[in-house]
């Protein structure tokens, strides 16, 4: 059963959808999957009529399946998409799961086995995933444990540095029209981010014991397991990279370039790391790229 306040929060996007695209064209579909290594795993499937063609959305780091993406799920929907939200493991009060260091990336057999039960893979799907979503995208890509048509990587970091420059980059976002725009649209529940133990109620973070509070090093150590550059390599012309021009932690573009030469990059200027799924300049390269 999911907690009140994030039933609360579904709902009312799922209003706005349904406003937009008038009676009878949206259908949702909510509950969980098995995740092998225990717990259970939290999706909202919205389907639209007569559609052909999913979307499977990978949130970012610390918060939850509906963060950051309502402008792009609007965007997907509008366009006749349907779209697939879950949580990764140890995030979401919807779920149950723990994250931790060798489970992290088993997460992409057990959604494949999940479209396979229902019938999701029958049609071509793209993965579009953010930050620590994107690690694990680019992850199942390279093992080969989805097969999508096409990917979409946003803000993936190559180690964790929280500097002082980065700090002082992500609080630009309160002068940017950006943050403002998703304030008065959605409201500010998703809108503010969880950055360490703040918002840790609405996002709640379930970690393996040895980083019960680290959570930034338990990311730097997957990033270190399996490094984005080691597997970029079998990146082709099917992934589109994004980045932030004032993303302090995922500012390498140069190294992106030489190790993954066919894939396509776009940098957003003046987008940070938390700014760049809200950018409008960030959805219409997606809603462009995936056709």
């Amino acid at each position: 059963m999911l907690r009140s306040a994030y039933a609360q929060r579904l709902n009312r996007f799922l209003d706005v959808l349904k406003d937009s695209l008038g009676p009878d064209v949206l259908s949702i579909d909510e509950g969980h999957y098995s995740r092998s290594s225990a717990g259970e795993v939290a999706y909202v499937l919205l389907q639209v009529k007569h559609a052909h063609r999913l979307t499977i959305l990978f949130h970012g780091t610390g918060n939850d399946l509906l963060f950051t993406w309502q402008p792009l799920i609007k965007a997907l929907i509008c366009s006749g998409r349907s779209v697939l939200l879950f949580d990764l493991d140890g995030h979401g009060t919807g779920s149950d799961t723990v994250l931790t260091r060798s489970g992290f990336h088993g997460a992409a057999a057990d959604l494949r086995r999940f479209l396979h039960d229902r019938t999701l893979d029958t049609h071509p799907y793209e993965l579009v995933g953010y930050s620590l979503g994107a690690l694990s995208i680019l992850h199942a890509s390279f093992i080969q444990a989805l097969n999508p048509d096409k990917i979409v990587l946003l803000a993936l970091p190559l180690r964790i540095r929280l500097s002082a420059r980065f700090v002082w980059n992500e609080l630009k976002s309160l002068l940017s029209a950006e943050f403002y725009r998703q304030w008065r649209r959605y409201g500010w529940r998703e809108t503010i981010p969880a950055f360490g133990r703040f918002r840790r109620r609405s996002f709640p973070l379930r970690l393996e014991s040895p980083y019960q509070g680290r959570y930034p090093s338990l990311v730097d150590d997957l990033l270190h397991d399996t490094p984005p550059l080691a597997m970029a390599e079998k990146l082709s012309q099917n992934c589109l990279l994004i980045f932030g021009s004032d993303d302090a932690l995922a500012s390498d573009q140069a190294a992106w370039r030489q190790a993954a030469p066919y894939a396509q990059i776009l940098v957003i200027d003046r987008a940070n790391h938390f700014l760049l799924p809200f950018h409008s300049q960030t959805i219409e390269a997606i809603s462009a790229w995936i056709g």
